[in-house]
């Protein structure tokens, strides 16, 4: 039998968390056991004090992970393995140090596949942490990429998430930060920590007894950005969308492109029988010679974005032979109007 202790709750709920696996594996011993968590694309560790009461070996188990989130406690698990069911008891610690029994159970022992994780497990006992990259400024971008489904890449002094084919976010970030990784998978590490470290094949996260490792996706290069940058404009302006933002945050519409007019400084919406005119400051217009009039077209998802990732309504504009281009700060927002 072990008694695995149970002296916090906050990191193991999030272990148990990373996924909706049915089970976890557990490798219990007389001094500590590990729980591991693995996926795909994701491996989780949470080592814990454990107590073997009569017992000479380490003993090898797969664990419920939902009854686990739900009932366990500050207090102890009381796991007795035999050879063909496990009983699993959940004590917990009440008002002064009194400690009950909340739950016991017993399901058929299943045994684990160590060999399909048993190089992470290898990993992670010899990690070297000598780079670490502060993902702060990403934060936005994880989460919209997260919504989006996207992979964030970063390379070449910028960051770019690729919303569809039609718009790409770019920030320009640290030139050492090199990688590619899934937004989801990202927005794991950063719930736990911005500062993740970089190891091999990986990105990670410690805390405490806990330890996440996440698989990179295959490098990809973010070498069109200066090209993009560099393209001249037929058009650019600095403008400000704050009604129009506002209007769209109170006015739920059917259709998906606005178009915005520089010169008549407005921004007009059909809406099937209704046709919406609003207003938008324009300042420092400027085009090109040959440039007949100063309009483009925006959807509304677009108008969504601006709105999350620029911060404020207050933008860049230029308008280009393929593309429109909204800069703030240190983002810019690439579509095709």
């Amino acid at each position: 039998m072990f008694r695995v202790e149970i002296k916090e709750e906050t990191n193991l709920k999030t272990f148990l968390s990373l996924n909706d696996s049915e089970y976890i594996d557990a490798i219990l011993d007389k001094n500590k056991s590990t729980f591991i968590n693995s996926t795909r694309e994701i491996f989780a560790t949470i080592t814990l004090e454990t107590i073997a009461i009569d017992e000479v070996e380490s003993k090898s188990i797969r664990l419920p992970r939902k009854h686990l989130l739900n009932l366990l406690a500050i207090g102890y698990l009381l796991i007795d393995v035999r050879e063909t069911n496990v009983s699993l008891d959940f004590y917990e610690i009440q008002k002064e140090s009194i400690v009950e029994k909340t739950c016991g159970m017993k399901f058929a022992r299943q045994q684990i596949w160590a060999e399909g994780y048993l190089d992470k497990l290898q990993l992670i006992t010899g990690l070297s942490i000598d780079v670490v990259y502060d993902l702060s400024n990403l934060n936005d971008l994880i989460k919209i990429g997260n919504t989006h489904k996207s992979i964030i890449t970063c390379d070449n002094g910028v960051a770019c998430v690729i919303i569809d084919s039609n718009c790409r976010v770019y920030r320009k970030i640290d030139d050492t930060i090199l990688f590619s990784m899934g937004a989801n998978t990202l927005s794991i590490l950063t719930r736990i920590s911005n500062k993740v470290f970089n190891y091999q094949n990986y990105l990670g996260v410690i805390k405490d007894n806990l330890t996440i490792i996440c698989t990179k996706v295959r490098h990809s290069s973010n070498e069109d950005y200066n090209l993009i940058v560099q393209e001249k404009s037929s058009f650019k302006a600095r403008i400000d969308m704050r009604y129009l933002q506002r209007f769209l945050s109170k006015i739920k519409v059917s259709s998906d492109t606005v178009q915005v007019g520089l010169e008549a400084q407005n921004s007009v919406i059909e809406d099937g029988s209704k046709l919406y005119d609003i207003p938008v400051m324009v300042k420092d217009l400027q085009k090109s010679d040959v440039c007949k009039e100063c309009k483009f077209n925006v959807s509304v998802k677009i108008l969504d974005i601006v709105d999350k990732i620029l911060k404020h309504n207050i933008v860049n504009l230029s308008n280009k032979r393929t593309f429109v281009q909204l800069d703030s700060d240190e983002t810019s927002i690439i579509f095709r109007g």
